[in-house]
């Protein structure tokens, strides 16, 4: 059976998302990172079975969609158990598996995502005056803006110190762009941050280089924030 795109932006339940496996895991992940007991999975899955069980073509599909589910919500409550303790994020390792199955899918759908590094500015200076647990504070509140003003499907890690990353599947640089501008409208964090954003495949079509292109707008926006100043 075909499997159809994922579509983006979209926030499946398990009886939307069984059809296509890239969907189910999304499902799968999704309840993982919502604390969801896994029994709200299975509890779908039973009542779609019954509703299929004369389709052995759908059964094989469901039962398919399901373990594949199961799997991903597995590897999210691990990976969540390594989280930062500061900002509930998962960390740098994470991102960089979630960065190779980004581009994997957006090579094997033929779609496309963007990525933005964040750097908090002033953060040193909140450190220097305020302590250790004001900096704490603030990557905490910042983590909760990021974590409120875009959409569940973009995924945010704790980069390394101050800094940020966001995979944003199915967005153009630009939109992405205007998301994290409104999330620094609305207080998101109270240093302020500076971006930089870059898409895939448009501005670069490997992981070092597309990393590599967004460090490099981070910093220049930096410098130019400096400069203005």
């Amino acid at each position: 059976m075909p499997e159809p795109v994922d579509h983006p932006g979209n926030d499946p339940t398990f009886a939307s998302a069984f059809r296509n496996l890239t969907a189910a895991a999304r499902c799968g992940r999704m309840l993982a990172e919502r604390d969801a007991p896994v029994g709200a999975l299975l509890d779908e899955y039973l009542a779609l079975r019954a509703r299929f069980e004369n389709s052995p073509e759908e059964l094989a599909q469901l039962d398919l969609a399901c373990i594949t589910a199961l799997e991903a919500f597995v590897e999210s409550r691990a990976q969540q158990a390594g989280r930062d303790p500061v900002t509930g994020l998962p960390g740098r390792a994470a991102f960089e598996k979630a960065l190779v199955e980004e581009i994997t899918r957006a090579h094997r759908y033929d779609r496309f995502f963007s990525l933005a590094l964040i750097d908090l500015d002033d953060f040193k200076t909140v450190n220097d005056r305020f302590g250790h647990q004001a900096g704490d504070l603030l990557l905490g509140e910042t983590a909760r803006a990021l974590r409120a003003g875009l959409r569940e499907s973009d995924r945010i890690f704790r980069y390394g110190g101050d800094e940020f990353a966001v995979l944003s599947p199915e967005t153009r640089a630009e939109d992405l762009a205007f998301a994290l501008a409104r999330v620094a409208g609305r207080g998101g964090g109270a240093a302020g941050f500076s971006c930089g954003i870059a898409g895939f495949p448009d501005e670069a079509d490997t992981a070092g280089e597309l990393v590599k292109l967004v460090d490099e707008r981070l910093y220049a926006n930096k410098r130019k924030r400096n400069e203005t100043e």
